[in-house]
């Protein structure tokens, strides 16, 4: 549960039909929160994921590699530390990667959600159904040392798979007008 006016995070430390809400994280500061990796595969540190479910045996929100290519995978936490498969770990808001390859950008050019599963770019995905999601910026310019402060707090600009079905969009509205009869 997140309280959208401070940022805090809480978890449900009771049952689904009494739930008691415990605060985790920290806030507007920068949220620390525990989960649970049952992806089928590893998550590595730096991997953007989303919450996409909880376990009740583990007490945790499950993780999954966020993706620009699928509706409702915007990237919501990065990996903090290596999580196996079946184990639980931590994510947070904001990290700062080193050791990447930074080569040929400037301090301050963003990186964006890849479509490549729970990873960045430094090109914005073009697709029409893709997310794109500013996840992090340059901070140091190097071939192998270079460093991105990755931080999820940046606006998204979704694509349309990320609207409703039935959204009004101008081709329905020609659709409409060619098919209705006046008179």
């Amino acid at each position: 549960l997140i309280d959208v006016a401070t940022g805090d995070w809480y978890k449900n430390t009771g049952t689904a039909s009494s739930p008691a809400w415990t605060p985790v994280g920290g806030g507007a500061a920068g949220e620390v929160i525990e989960v649970r990796n049952e992806t089928g595969g590893a998550l590595s540190v730096g991997d953007l994921v989303y919450l996409s479910g909880w376990s009740e045996t583990h007490a945790r929100h499950l993780v999954t590699k966020a993706d620009a290519d699928a509706a409702g995978r915007q990237a919501e936490f990065v990996v903090r530390t290596a999580i196996s498969n079946n184990a639980n770990g931590v994510v947070v808001v904001a990290l700062r990667l080193t050791g990447q390859n930074t080569a040929g950008r400037a301090v301050g050019d963003p990186a964006y959600l890849s479509t490549t599963a729970g990873g960045y770019t430094f090109t914005a995905p073009t697709g029409a159904d893709d997310q794109v999601q500013i996840v992090g910026r340059v901070a140091v310019v190097h071939a192998s040392a270079g460093e991105i402060e990755l931080n999820l707090r940046e606006p998204i600009k979704v694509g349309t798979n990320e609207l409703q079905d039935k959204a009004v969009t101008l081709a329905k509205m020609d659709d409409l007008a060619a098919n209705t009869l006046i008179g």
